[in-house]
């Protein structure tokens, strides 16, 4: 890839949002896990980063929360993307997506959980070349799927 990828934050969603106070317990430690997911929509050249944060201790669900970044690309980027196979995004610019969704995903736990005993709990950096190995390409030849 020649150049720099064009986009811009079009539109981000909060999927769910479930809080179990019940469950938490101040005095011990909490366990984080993250998972991460990629859609293409072809109709307007948009990437969602898609992901699921779950806050557990004890293996009780304290928080579990879902939130998708809508990334608009550029057509010019589109052009640069398209090879034979489909739309192919290079693993450092998922990477990049992966971070601003997880970015936002902080401060929306920060304020949803604002005057509750959770709101200390606080989601810890994360580096997101240690889970995505490899890049996406989303094939033109069939429904949005990756490849």
């Amino acid at each position: 890839m020649k150049e720099m990828i064009q986009y811009k934050y079009s539109k981000i969603t909060e999927e769910q949002f479930a809080t179990f106070e019940e469950n938490y317990d101040p005095t011990s430690p909490v366990q984080v896990n993250n998972t991460v997911s990629f859609s293409f929509n072809f109709d307007n050249n948009t990437i969602i980063c898609s992901e699921i944060i779950v806050f557990s201790q004890l293996d009780k669900i304290v928080l579990k929360a879902g939130l998708s970044s809508y990334f608009s690309i550029h057509p010019d980027s589109i052009n640069e993307l398209t090879n034979n196979e489909g739309i192919s995004f290079p693993k450092e610019i998922l990477w990049q997506f992966a971070s601003l969704n997880y970015g936002c995903f902080r401060g929306v736990l920060f304020e949803k959980t604002k005057d509750t005993a959770l709101n200390s709990i606080i989601l810890p950096p994360f580096y997101f070349d240690s889970l995505i190995k490899e890049g996406l390409v989303f094939s033109t030849k069939s429904n949005n799927n990756p490849t």
